[in-house]
């Protein structure tokens, strides 16, 4: 990365690869401290920088880590799509909390509305039965997403 700044590359897109260097070795401190040093220096993260952190809090699971990505992310038109509600659900599930895991799928389903993204849909399926939700509403509901 110093290389990187000593030439002048040091961009979104420098600290994005190298953010998802140390969340793919666990580095979560790290990558921690380059979101910091981005908004210290002004260089503005994008949803891939976001979703890089949401990832690897997910992933753990640091659940108050995660949150905090997420209410960023929300507070920002740009950064917010149905997926992240879905890492967020998986990180919830992971921590053991299938309330918070459900209420995130219904805020999925809720950008999911009148579209169709197959792998939305796909998202949904795969996490509600992973919760024990093989019920006929659940088939409903992603039906009604659909239709609009």
């Amino acid at each position: 990365m110093q290389k990187l700044k000593e030439l002048a590359y040091a961009g979104t897109v420098a600290y994005n690869v190298m953010m998802t260097l140390y969340a793919k070795l666990g580095y979560l401190e790290k990558l921690q401290s380059l979101m910091l040093e981005m908004e210290d220096k002004g260089i503005p993260g994008d949803v891939i920088s976001y979703n890089i952190l949401l990832n690897a809090y997910a992933s753990v699971p640091d659940v108050t880590e995660m949150e905090k990505v997420l209410m960023k992310m929300e507070a920002d038109p740009l950064l917010i799509n149905w997926s992240p509600y879905t890492v967020v659900a998986k990180g919830y599930l992971k921590a053991g909390d299938i309330e918070k895991a459900n209420e995130s799928l219904k805020k999925c389903e809720n950008r999911l509305k009148g579209k169709r993204e197959k792998l939305g849909i796909d998202m949904l399926i795969t996490l509600y039965t992973s919760m024990g939700k093989k019920d006929v509403s659940i088939v409903y509901g992603i039906n009604t997403i659909l239709v609009g």
